[in-house]
């Protein structure tokens, strides 16, 4: 009678992941050991003790968990699994309201529409005349201009590791227009 090591298979640690990043499953290979990942769905292969998992969700969604169980069979038919999850966290959405076009020094809002989870950190970039009269993390942002011309506004949004794109909005704000006139005298009705 013959009595093997034990034979121990490991899946690795469960893993955080951004949508779309990916990254390795289980562990180095046992010469002469053959593999099987359940389910299939998401990995580059499914009989390899060292996947890649990538996977797409929605930005803005919830995260969303997958599970994988990891079947070994060694070279003397010892079987062994494991199991692995790996979470997938979806960008935040940046996306945010600004007026068209407004009047210099007239108050304006920025307005944050994403919906990110709460911790979720906010980069927003302003020009350089801008006067943030209020407004933090998410906003609103009450802005003006003593300036006239396009400015454009940044948001990047990042949730545990995980970047948004960059969303920009551009207002265009003008001058107070002014008004001057001449008057030369008095003048009755009828005369020019």
């Amino acid at each position: 009678l013959t009595i093997e090591d034990p034979f121990v298979i490991d899946a690795g640690p469960d893993q955080l992941t951004c949508s779309g990043d990916p990254v390795t499953l289980g562990t180095a290979p046992i010469p002469g050991t053959t593999y099987s990942w359940n389910p299939s769905a998401g990995l580059s292969q499914n009989n390899v003790p060292n996947p890649v998992f990538a996977f797409i969700i929605p930005p803005a969604a919830p995260p969303q968990t997958y599970s994988y169980t990891l079947t070994a069979t060694s070279t003397n038919g010892c079987v062994d699994t494991d199991g692995v999850s790996v979470t997938v966290v979806a960008p935040p959405n940046p996306t945010f309201t600004l007026p068209q076009s407004a009047c210099e020094n007239e108050l304006v809002t920025a307005l944050y529409l994403g919906g990110a989870p709460p911790g979720a950190n906010f980069t927003w970039t302003f020009p350089p005349s801008t006067q943030v009269l209020s407004g933090s993390g998410s906003g609103p942002y009450q802005l003006s201009w003593p300036d006239d011309g396009p400015k454009t506004i940044t948001l990047q949004v990042e949730t545990q590791g995980c970047l948004s794109t960059v969303f920009s909005r551009t207002i265009l704000i003008r001058d107070i227009p002014t008004s001057s006139f001449t008057a030369t005298g008095p003048v009755c009705a009828g005369q020019s």
